[in-house]
């Protein structure tokens, strides 16, 4: 259908106004909308040269495809931003589009090989190589990159990275076998020792190699995360719960605050059950706390635990906050299909009154969006609150007409 004179004068000083990629890209739309892709199309071309990043590029191709559907043009938008791309977002954002418009695999193949003379470390190397495995199941070229990436590597986390790639896409054991073993080599902390040992015990499940990795790993253990992260490794892929309880004890005589205390408690409490190990540490953490926020996590990490709420009251109330924690039950009714839900939300005030006076404020004034938590629904609903509970769980307010939990 030929555009009216009215139109083609409206459409030209749209485009003689559009400044930038996304100004013509929506002349073009309308344009093509309009039924003169002739006209569309030189417009989108003229986009395309003003494009200086993958998002604005993604719109022009999502544009051309769906307003015109010309695959010559797709490609040749494609080449040009192939040439512009500098990152792996950049390439990643191309290879997904290119693919799924085109499905050309010949074209995908050069825009990999761009991808590739601009990849700068390893890591990219490894998105690069799944990206090729997965759409063109080329290994050899995956195997070649590999060797780049091992040209590469200079740490133990680099090493450990390939082999588990390799691993993991060529699935070649002796080949990753021998980079764990140049990882091992690089290693020189705690930590390189202890990831390492994960990676060994998940991919050669060689459980004497992961051994004598945290035997390393515990003697270049540093402080109370060195010896607990090692000690939780120890005891869930080692199954050894003598060995984890005393590099614990050496994570607790290197424990030097509130927080090193309480996630050391947390471990203990967690791996081995120990009740009365975990009071004593969570007492040492108590004697450390120095901020009241501290002994409010402290109070509810003793009631979580324990379930010793006199402590954790005793622990709570030496915050000495001006303010309380809350947590707010809110009730979303849909009324057109009869549907109900609830969903919690923290909250903190002085008391209980002064936490109801600012829900209903809030109320009033629609600050609160509890509905944004829950199912959609079409047509109207209501917001309420239901029951408010203190910090250790205690209900302090229900109203009268909400069963709920009672049921």
């Amino acid at each position: 259908m030929a555009l009216t004179k009215e139109q083609i004068k409206e459409f030209k000083a749209a485009e003689k106004k559009a400044e930038d990629s996304g100004e013509l890209i929506v002349v073009a739309d309308d344009l093509a909308e309009a039924g003169d892709k002739d006209w569309a199309k030189k417009v989108y071309k003229k986009a395309a040269d003003k494009i200086d990043d993958s998002e604005d590029f993604i719109e022009l191709a999502d544009s051309i495809h769906e307003g015109l559907g010309d695959k010559e043009l797709l490609k040749e938008v494609y080449g040009k931003w192939g040439d512009k791309a500098e990152s792996s977002f950049d390439f990643r954002n191309l290879v997904s589009n290119l693919l799924d418009k085109l499905g050309d695999k010949g074209l995908l193949k050069a825009v990999y090989g761009k991808w590739e003379d601009k990849v700068e470390d390893s890591s990219d190397l490894f998105e690069l190589s799944e990206n090729i495995l997965k759409k063109l199941g080329d290994k050899e070229w995956v195997k070649n990159l590999y060797k780049k990436a091992e040209g590469k590597s200079e740490n133990s986390d680099d090493f450990c990275s390939l082999a588990d790639n390799i691993f993991k896409n060529l699935n070649d054991k002796e080949r990753a076998k021998d980079l764990y073993k140049k990882a091992e080599g690089k290693s020189e902390d705690s930590d390189d020792f202890r990831i390492l040992a994960q990676s060994i015990f998940e991919n050669l499940d060689d459980k004497e190699w992961v051994k004598n990795l945290y035997k390393k790993a515990e003697e270049k253990s540093e402080d109370s995360a060195n010896f607990g992260n090692l000690a939780d490794d120890i005891f869930e892929n080692l199954n050894d719960k003598e060995w984890a309880k005393k590099v614990y004890k050496k994570a607790e005589g290197k424990s030097e605050n509130s927080d090193d205390f309480c996630d050391l408690a947390d471990k203990i409490f967690e791996n081995l059950a120990d009740k009365e190990w975990t009071k004593e540490v969570y007492k040492k953490a108590e004697e450390k706390v120095e901020d009241s926020d501290d002994f409010r996590d402290l109070a509810n990490n003793i009631l979580e635990k324990l379930g010793d709420k006199e402590w954790a009251k005793e622990v709570y109330n030496k915050s000495g906050g001006k303010t309380h924690e809350f947590t707010v039950t809110w009730e979303v009714k849909y009324y057109e299909d009869n549907a109900s839900y609830t969903t919690d939300e923290d909250f903190e005030a002085e008391n209980l009154d002064k936490l109801i006076d600012e829900l209903d404020k809030g109320l009033e004034q629609g600050h609160y969006t509890p509905e944004s938590n829950v199912p959609f629904h079409e047509g109207d609903f209501n917001i309420e609150y239901v029951v408010i509970r203190s910090w250790d769980g205690q209900e302090v307010y229900r109203d009268d007409d909400y069963v709920g939990d009672n049921e």
